[in-house]
């Protein structure tokens, strides 16, 4: 049998992120596409802004957005651009989460275990499709930690302020830093490091100030004016965080998957804090922190986001295999066989239960008629929750296979393989399942929104004057593809005047073209506003547009596909 070294480990590390981005493919969506438009006006006018001649800090991720606008000097397309630049990130980050793992487990095989789990969860799968800077970020995120490992603290602070140019929240990782160097022997302060540091800063600083007039974007402070945090967000946005971990973020669809099995981990690695590694320290304070600015919010729409919990997601993910690990260990050791054959026949049970249930869904919807008759639940509502049924039961059943195989088994080593083989192939199984069908829930939200909205940005660039406004709540897909067109952001991402102001009173003022009320799913249909006049409304599925009355021929006679 073949022996795994460490090379083995790196070069599936590398091939890994290429694989799934064929599978998935790249589907910028929602805040890229802002992204996108400040970089192509940069490269373009000379102006780093959405709307010309308006300089609103609407850009939460500059550096980013700077590397977009350079590659397109060169000669690259901006969504190439961000395509590469994504999938680089995304490289880098398996590479350093791979370094990681390794060092932190005896055997090359849990490496590979730990980022296989890693890569083929739901939201970490599907995040480098989105054009976001998370990948970005998460690499930023993991050279970080890595630094830290090498006690290089100079590096590590220069990384520090080097991702606030990435995404401004990681300015709380600089506490992670703080933490490592009390505790480390010396305390020496690395005055190079600290030298560098203020210096990317201060840069930062200086140019958020004479371009915008403003330290901090504008999108970040328009989301605060709009919604303020509640303790029941706050609980909501925490056990999201859990749920994602689950893999049952309802951020694509309520599945669950192997990773349910991670937060029992990381609950076991941090009541064990003092006796695991100084590197799984870190990355358990790195990842809570990165969570808390989220949680503390308490503002429940960031729990459809999935690029929110990567970052947590991969800095816990080690700790907690190290904590099932720990877990494990103490079944196999302690705990006595009738006590795991109970804990097998409790899951067996429960499989037996709940696969009796999703088969009578499939015997001529005798379940969704006997739900619809007690509980009167939509037909939505009773798909997803047969869906989740089903997902459980699958969850159910293999996981009772891997207590009675693993735990059943002779400890022997000719055995350890086929253990290990069984093991891979459950958190494979169990998590593509999720994974394929998120896929094509992914590529349905993505033409009931972004495309619909491309489609409507082209026929605004082909129909209408330069000097056309726009109207909308989602301002990206849009914005991008009718570049040269004003847009009027409703929630005040990119036009602040937007803030406390009724739809009224900014149509009264801008009177758009065109208002949209475009949405990734058939529920959510926008009411007409009482007292807007001079548009009519035309309606496609679930997507809603008002086109002002002389704009209204011209849309009659060849309108966008609105899916």
């Amino acid at each position: 049998m073949l022996k795994i070294e460490h090379r083995h480990v790196y070069v599936l590390a590398f091939l890994l992120p290429i694989v799934m981005r064929i599978i998935i493919g790249f589907w910028p969506c929602d805040d890229a596409f802002i992204t996108y438009r400040y970089a192509q006006n940069l490269a373009t006018h000379g102006q780093f802004t959405f709307n010309l001649g308006t300089n609103v800090f609407g850009c939460t991720t500059l550096g980013y957005a700077l590397m977009l606008s350079g590659l397109s000097v060169l000669g690259f397309s901006i969504t190439a651009a961000s395509g590469f630049l994504i999938l680089l990130g995304d490289i880098a980050s398996t590479l350093m989460f791979t370094h990681l793992a390794l060092s932190e487990f005896e055997k090359p095989e849990a490496a590979i275990g730990a980022l296989l789990v890693w890569l083929v969860h739901p939201v970490v799968a599907l995040n480098g499709s989105s054009g976001m800077e998370t990948s970005i970020f998460l690499a930023a995120l993991l050279g970080f930690v890595l630094a830290c490992q090498k006690q290089r603290m100079d590096m590590a602070l220069v990384i520090v302020a080097l991702t606030v140019w990435i995404r401004i929240d990681g300015i709380v990782i600089g506490l992670v830093w703080l933490w490592v160097w009390l505790r480390s022997s010396g305390r020496r302060l690395p005055l190079k490091g600290l030298l560098g540091a203020v210096v990317i800063l201060s840069a930062y600083a200086v140019f958020c100030w004479f371009v915008f007039g403003n330290l901090f974007p504008q999108s970040v402070i328009a989301k605060m004016e709009t919604g303020h945090a509640r303790l029941s967000g706050n609980i909501q946005v925490g056990i999201s965080y859990i749920a994602a971990m689950g893999g049952m973020i309802k951020v694509w669809y309520w599945y669950l998957s192997a990773h349910i099995l991670l937060f029992p981990g990381l609950l076991v690695s941090m009541t064990r804090f003092r006796k695991i590694s100084v590197v799984s320290q870190t990355l358990i304070i790195a990842g809570v922190l990165h969570a808390l600015p989220f949680v503390a919010a308490g503002r429940t729409y960031s729990m459809l986001f999935p690029w929110y919990y990567v970052p947590f997601l991969t800095l816990t993910l080690i700790p907690s295999v190290q904590g099932l690990g720990y877990l494990y260990g103490f079944l196999r050791e302690r705990a006595h066989r009738s006590t795991r054959m109970m804990l097998f026949l409790v899951l067996g049970i429960s499989t037996i239960i709940l696969l009796s249930t999703a088969g009578l869904s499939h015997s001529g919807g005798l379940l969704a008629e006997a739900l619809d008759k007690r509980f009167s639940l939509s037909l939505r509502r009773m798909s997803l929750l047969l869906d989740v049924i089903r997902y459980s039961a699958m969850l159910l059943a293999t996981l009772s296979s891997f207590v009675l195989v693993t735990l059943a088994l002779p400890g022997s080593f000719r055995y350890n393989r086929l253990r290990q083989t069984i093991v891979f192939s459950m958190i494979i199984l169990l998590t593509l399942l999720p994974l394929v069908k998120n896929r094509d829930h992914l590529l349905k939200k993505y033409k009931r929104r972004e495309a619909s909205y491309l489609n409507v940005g082209a026929w605004v660039s082909a129909n209408l004057g330069r000097e056309e406004w726009i109207g909308a709540r989602e301002i990206g897909a849009v914005g991008w593809s009718a570049i040269d067109n004003p847009v009027f952001d409703e929630k005040g991402l990119v036009t602040p005047e937007a803030i406390g102001a009724t739809r009224i009173e900014w149509v009264k003022e801008y009177r758009p073209a065109l208002i949209l009320d475009l949405s990734s799913t058939k529920k959510r249909l926008i009411t007409v506003d009482p007292g807007l006049t001079g548009y009519k409304r035309f309606l496609s599925d679930h997507n809603s547009v008002f086109v002002r009355d002389d704009v209204v021929p011209s849309w009659e006679k060849a309108p966008p596909d609105l899916y």
